[in-house]
């Protein structure tokens, strides 16, 4: 119960240095969440890409979009590859304001770097919760290791925690990633 206790301490953390960060850019915490994610895809995204990496629902989402557009900070253009979808891109001010809210959390981050004791036992066990709360259906993109089509979890040689078929090569345990690029989910045959 500690550990859940400190968890939700943490959060609640999180949540008050999203919303100062967004005070101070003039933008709602999701807004600022939005931008940070774009800003780091300048090829854009999807807008039901976005539902499902803030777990909102795609009213919520648009409302998001056109309030971040009329502040002139990303723009919608037709996705090339599927005329029914519409890609989200920010634009150069946009960049510019999620590159800047990019420190939001900057004290937690600074804290981790300076703690003490096993640091890749510790984002072992964090990843075990991630899985187990989008098992819950409580996180609904996970880009770990862990839940990626490349990712093979045999240790390949002692010391290793699997192998990235995409990298072609294995994995220790600090080189696995909570939020990889190029994650494509595991495929589940019905």
């Amino acid at each position: 119960m500690k550990i859940a206790a400190a968890l939700e301490r943490i959060a609640q953390a999180l949540r008050v240095a999203l919303w100062e960060q967004g005070k101070q850019a003039g933008l709602s915490p999701i807004q600022v969440q939005m931008l940070v994610f774009l800003a780091s895809r300048p090829a854009g995204v999807r807008a039901g890409d976005l539902a499902r990496e803030f777990h909102l629902t795609p009213a919520t989402v648009s409302e998001t979009l056109d309030a971040l557009e009329r502040k002139k900070l990303l723009y919608r253009e037709d996705d090339p590859s599927d005329r029914r979808a519409v890609m989200v891109k920010a634009t150069r001010a946009g960049r510019h304001a999620g590159n800047t809210s990019r420190d939001w959390n900057r004290v937690i981050r600074q804290a981790v770097a300076s703690a003490r004791g096993d640091k890749v036992a510790h984002m072992l066990f964090l990843m075990r919760l991630i899985a187990e709360l989008q098992k819950a259906g409580l996180v609904t993109v996970a880009r770990m290791c862990s839940s990626c089509r490349y990712f093979d979890g045999r240790r390949p040689r002692p010391g290793t925690a699997g192998y990235c078929r995409l990298l072609e090569q294995p994995l220790r345990e600090r080189d696995l990633r909570v939020d990889c690029p190029e994650h494509q989910p595991l495929r589940v045959d019905s």
